[in-house]
């Protein structure tokens, strides 16, 4: 595990500088390919959003030798999305367009074994971030049952 996040920190090393540069070619292209995700956008502030996947980039780029840490912050992030109405399916979604951003600002120097890390990467990322959704999803349905019963009795 850590020899890909290794990886993954090297290649996020590369956008030291520029990381709103890289986040606000992400959201573009992923509001291209992607146009049903423009209303998960409507009332929000696109700037803001640019600067959240920036931080999460920093916290990526730092927290990779400590999977536990990183998980925590995944799982948090995935119950964030399921209260926004976010599925876990466009986890992928956010992958692919991740990835080809990726290989569009590094260019040349993006290479097959980057692409497998970041792959690899994010399929152990979006399993937390799915594992948040799911307790999220479930606090809510217990909490709202809980209700319902004593609201009712």
């Amino acid at each position: 595990m850590l020899k890909k996040f290794e990886l993954v920190g090297k290649s996020l090393e590369q956008f030291q500088g520029n990381r709103l540069e890289f986040t606000s070619k992400f959201y573009e292209i992923l509001l291209t390919v992607h146009p049903e995700l423009r209303r998960f956008f409507n009332n929000k502030d696109l700037l803001k959003q640019k600067k959240m996947l920036s931080g999460l980039l920093i916290i990526i780029s730092r927290r990779w030798r400590q999977p536990q840490t990183l998980a925590s912050i995944l799982r948090r992030i995935g119950g964030n999305h399921f209260r926004y109405g976010v599925k876990p399916e466009y986890f992928t979604i956010f992958e692919e367009v991740f990835l080809m951003t990726l290989e569009i600002q590094m260019g040349s120097n993006w290479t097959k074994e980057m692409q497998q890390a970041w792959s690899q990467a994010f399929d152990e990322m979006i399993e937390w971030m799915v594992e948040g959704y799911e307790e999220e999803k479930n606090q809510t349905r217990s909490a709202a049952t809980f209700v319902l019963r004593h609201k009712f009795s």
